[in-house]
């Protein structure tokens, strides 16, 4: 079960189990950062390799992005690369890998920077 916390989604128990923990450390006066990267990697609402990911954004900026003309759902940051629009990943990969571009009719302006060729699984 998954419940929306901070903007993100964490599993019930990650969040009991930082509730109880938070409780215990506040009354011993304990550092809780440990606890807190331990549940955040546990729900990583991403979980986008990291080259691929700065690849995209380096295209997006390099092309003016933000003046795309064509259908496609707007490049959010703060969802995974593979929920942007005309981008698909290879399924069942951990972290996410870019299976394929489709930027049709979406009138890029610019420069394809050197990173793309970091897109290693492209088919």
């Amino acid at each position: 079960i998954n419940a929306e916390y901070g903007g993100h989604q964490r599993s019930r128990g990650c969040i009991l189990l930082m509730k109880v923990t938070l409780s215990f450390l506040f009354q011993h006066g304990i550092c809780l950062m440990l606890l807190i990267d331990f549940c955040h990697n546990q729900n990583n609402p991403y979980n986008d390799n990291d080259e691929d990911r700065e690849a995209l954004l380096e295209l997006y900026n390099s092309t003016e992005g933000e003046y795309w003309n064509c259908f496609i759902d707007p490049w959010y940051t703060n969802v995974s690369m593979c929920n942007w629009g005309g981008i698909a990943c290879l399924d069942n990969v951990l972290p996410h890998k870019v299976r394929s571009i489709y930027l049709v009719q979406c009138v890029l302006i610019g420069t394809i920077p050197e990173s793309i060729g970091n897109l290693n699984a492209l088919e």
